[in-house]
Order: C-alpha cells, then sequence, then structure tokens
C-alpha cells in the first residue's frame, strides 16, 4: 500500500521535545578528555555522528545519547546523532521524538532541514531560534512500524558509508603513522634494513632541531606555490554546473567531504581550477575547536579534472615534493598548529598566503622520498576506491531520502 494516505502534517513542536545549548565559560573547556564531550556552534558536524575534541567540567545542557544534535548557526542544520550524553553549548540543539523514533526524527529533519534554512535571520552568521524550529512544518507517517521502516532502510546505507569512512580512516592513518616514523622519528630503513635514528645515523643541527645528514630545510615557497580560490556570488550556485569545492569540503584535520559539494554556473579564471589528484588546504576557520584551518584534502577521481575551488581554499601547485609526502605534512598537528599561530581574525579566522610559503619544511634525500611515495600511493588508491563506493551509496541513500519521506514509495 502507498503510505501516503496515513500520514500527519503538523508543527515539528507536536512530533518532539528539543533543548537549546548553552555555553559555560570558555574556562571550563579543556581537550584533555575531563568532564563530558563538548558541542558548540560554527563547528564542522560529521556525516551521522560527532567529531569531538573538546570536553567541559561545568554542563549547562545536556543532549541524550540517541537525540538528534542540530546546529541552529551558520551553517543550520547540520545534524548529528549523539553517541553518548554529551554537553551542548550556544549554536546547537538537541531534539528527541517524544515516541522515541529519534533515527526516523533523524531522517524527517535531514529532508525537512532546506525549510528550515529559509527561517535564518542575523547578519555575520545566519541563525534560527527555538520558536523557528518548533514552527517547521512536516509530513510523517502516522504507523510508528513505518517510521522504524524508513529509518532502517536509510541507516543501512548509512551504515554502509560509515564503513567505508573508517576504512579510510584506517589506511589515513597508516600512512600518517609510516610518515611519523619516517620523518618525525627518523626511523626509515638505512642502507642495512635497520631504523635509521635508533641505530645510530648520523644527526646534523637545523633550523628546525636535529634532521639526518643530507637532508634539508627549505621554506615551503621553495618547494610548491599556492594559489586562492574562487571569490563567487550565491546566485551562481546551482543544481547542475562545474563542481565546486568550498569549505564544507573539508573534514576536521584532513579528509574530504562529498555531502557539501556546491555546483557553479559564473564565471571564473583557469587559476580558479584544480583537478584529480591536486592538494587543497583550508584558509578560514569558523569552528570553535580550529580543526579546519591548514586540514587538507586531495581531490577525488569522481569530480573530474575541472572543479571550481572557493576563496577559503589554497590549492598546492608547481609541487618539488611527491604529493603523498606533501599530504601528510599537511595532516600533521603540528602544521596545522603553524597556521593557527600564523592566522588574523578572531571569530574567522585567516591565514594569509605568504605566511604559509614562509612555514619551514624538512626535504629528505630523494631515495627516501621516493620509497615513501610507493608506499602510500598504494594507500591512496584503495582510498580512492572507498570513495567511489562512498560516492554510490551516498547517491542511493539521497535519491530515496525524499522518496520515504514523502510517502512516494511503498513501504
Amino acid at each position: 500500500m502507498k503510505i501516503k494516505n496515513r500520514w500527519i502534517k503538523s508543527k515539528l513542536g507536536e512530533f518532539i521535545e528539543i533543548e537549546m545549548g548553552q555555553s559555560p565559560k570558555s574556562e571550563f573547556y579543556n581537550n584533555q578528555g575531563l568532564g563530558m564531550p563538548f558541542l558548540q556552534g560554527n563547528r564542522t558536524f560529521g556525516d551521522r555522528y560527532p567529531y569531538f575534541d573538546t570536553y567541559c567540567i561545568d554542563n549547562k545542557k545536556i543532549a541524550l545519547e540517541k537525540d538528534v544534535i542540530m546546529s541552529v548557526r551558520a551553517p543550520v542544520g547540520d545534524l548529528n546523532i549523539a553517541t553518548e550524553d554529551i554537553s551542548i553549548g550556544r549554536g546547537v540543539c538537541a531534539l528527541r521524538a517524544k515516541n522515541n523514533q529519534n533515527q526516523f526524527l533523524y531522517y524527517l529533519l535531514k529532508y525537512n532541514v532546506k525549510n528550515l534554512i529559509n527561517k535564518e535571520s542575523g547578519t555575520v552568521f545566519g541563525s534560527v531560534n527555538k520558536n523557528d524550529i518548533l514552527g517547521l512544518e512536516i509530513d510523517y507517517p502516522e504507523d510508528i512500524k513505518t517510521q522504524e521502516k524508513i529509518a532502517s532502510i536509510l541507516s543501512s546505507l548509512d551504515d554502509k558509508i560509515e564503513i567505508n569512512n573508517e576504512m579510510n580512516k584506517t589506511l589515513e592513518d597508516m600512512a600518517q603513522t609510516l610518515f611519523k616514523r619516517w620523518f618525525i622519528d627518523f626511523d626509515f630503513s638505512n642502507e642495512n634494513g635497520e631504523p635509521y635514528r635508533s641505530s645510530g645515523g648520523k644527526m646534523v643541527d637545523s633550523e628546525l632541531g636535529e634532521i639526518p645528514e643530507g637532508w634539508e630545510v627549505k621554506k615551503l615557497s621553495e618547494v610548491c606555490n599556492i594559489e586562492k580560490g574562487l571569490s563567487y556570488k550565491g546566485k551562481h550556485l546551482c543544481e547542475k554546473g562545474i563542481p565546486m569545492v568550498n569549505l564544507g569540503s573539508v573534514q576536521p584535520g584532513g579528509g574530504y567531504r562529498e555531502e557539501k559539494i556546491k555546483f557553479y554556473n559564473g564565471d571564473f579564471k583557469p587559476r580558479n581550477i584544480v583537478k584529480a589528484g591536486d592538494i587543497i588546504i583550508a584558509n578560514t576557520d569558523m569552528t570553535q575547536e580550529r580543526v579546519i584551518l591548514g586540514s587538507p584534502f586531495i581531490v577525488p577521481k569522481f569530480l573530474g579534472n575541472s572543479v571550481i575551488f572557493t576563496h577559503h581554499l589554497y590549492s598546492i601547485t608547481n609541487m618539488k615534493l611527491p604529493s603523498t609526502f606533501l599530504y601528510c605534512y599537511f595532516q600533521e598537528k603540528k602544521f596545522r598548529e603553524m597556521c593557527e599561530s600564523c592566522a588574523t581574525g578572531t571569530t574567522v579566522l585567516a591565514l594569509p598566503k605568504n605566511d604559509v610559503l614562509n612555514i619551514l619544511i624538512m626535504v629528505p634525500k630523494k631515495e627516501i622520498l621516493d620509497s615513501f611515495d610507493n608506499i602510500v600511493k598504494n594507500f591512496f588508491n584503495l582510498m580512492e576506491l572507498r570513495l567511489d563506493e562512498i560516492r554510490d551509496v551516498t547517491q542511493l541513500r539521497d535519491t530515496l531520502l525524499p522518496k520515504l519521506m514523502s510517502g512516494e514509495v511503498e513501504i
């Protein structure tokens, strides 16, 4: 049977309970895991589950495990499901279904969030308030079993996406572990197959501290260049056009986010174009945790060789070192800390181009770089396969979402 004839039209407030976030004083935050995981507005949400690197010991408002967490400040409407009880600050809220169908509520909100975004107000940061949320008009099936079935179908697809993301995270961790061992601990294999530094390899002083003999220290400008992306107007965003990666395309700490891709049909210059395999880093950060600034991603193959990138991003060009090495270097926390020390602004951090180019980088011998590149390329190729699968499943989920949530398809 078609389920549409058993659907209810109402306000969201009739279906949910809501808890608006409240921020304690900053002195109660920490990143040592003390207290309760803490989320606040102007942060980057993950696909389905929240990302934590901040904790709080003075908790004003609590989101319970399995609550739906939603951003009420720009970007309005980003959604997560709480994996545990968490402290929520200004800019986010916790929502729970009165009938305990929080999994269904998550997808109900994903389907209706565009209508909530239309209620945004504000100048610097768009936002919505409690009344905007409670007054959101929704349709949903009266039958709880139908709600469960819809949530189960969509959740199974999100599970597949999550598994592939975890596999890619493991591959990235493997590459980063090798990078740390070879280029931070300096225990790459010497000519006898022994770890260089641990077996007594000769070290020399440099501007960056001790480095293996024969290695160099250079400015980043000597090994690559950077280009700033397109400053665009919203009127040129469209449903179909040239793919445009943007600040939302950056995972915290590094990696590509497919769900935030935009499309563009306005004017641009050749320097605003990147291609598959190019490295991008974020030059802007609006998150409370400062986890985006300097974070890199690689333009995936499925986007092709004509991809626009926005002014919130830098592309890495004219690379004189393997892209695998540079990508892992940009992923290092120390690099992002250097970026933050160079940044200007308070609410919004901006990273000046010249300051990035003046950062010092250690340059290993060519044979060490080539060996690293040969190993890590295999990791990156496997990650590309996982990204293709993620994209296919995401498209299927996004195709089914409106059909299921509108009652168009039969259950």
